[in-house]
């Protein structure tokens, strides 16, 4: 059986070291956190489960990396919303096709990940990504 905790633990540990934020800017929830930081940040939003076999359990989630800025701050430099896509797609290559955290959670048997359309928002820019974990 799977340990769900020890799962999003190695999660969000992995996802804080892929990115290069700091451990507590990555969090997981059903709602996303009312923060007063400003940078990247990873909301995992676990959107549910179910069982394609007895014996394996497809556990989803909606990664959302989360650019927030500072209001009247005008940023310059290279677009956010590019940002975010190369974000996105890094972790595309880190997660999709592969057994992610295999040492520490040998239950995982696949992972797979889905870059989501952009959106805009008041506070920041934000993308979304779909991860899909095969477990046993």
């Amino acid at each position: 059986m799977i340990d769900l905790d020890r799962l999003e633990t190695r999660l969000r540990a992995d996802l804080a070291a892929a990115l290069g934020v700091s451990p507590d800017a990555v969090y997981l929830g059903e709602q996303p956190q009312r923060v007063q930081r400003s940078g990247l940040e990873v909301w995992i939003e676990p959107t549910g489960s179910e069982r394609p076999e007895v014996d394996t359990v497809l556990l989803r989630y909606e990664l959302r990396l989360r650019l927030k800025t500072r209001p009247g701050v005008r940023r310059t430099g290279v677009e956010p919303a590019l940002t975010l896509r190369q974000q996105a797609e890094a972790l595309r290559e880190r997660y999709d096709g592969t057994r992610a955290f295999a040492n520490e959670v040998p239950q995982v048997v696949a992972c797979a990940l889905e870059v989501l359309d952009a959106s805009a928002e008041d506070t920041g820019y934000e993308q979304s990504v779909e991860l899909r974990v095969l477990v046993q």
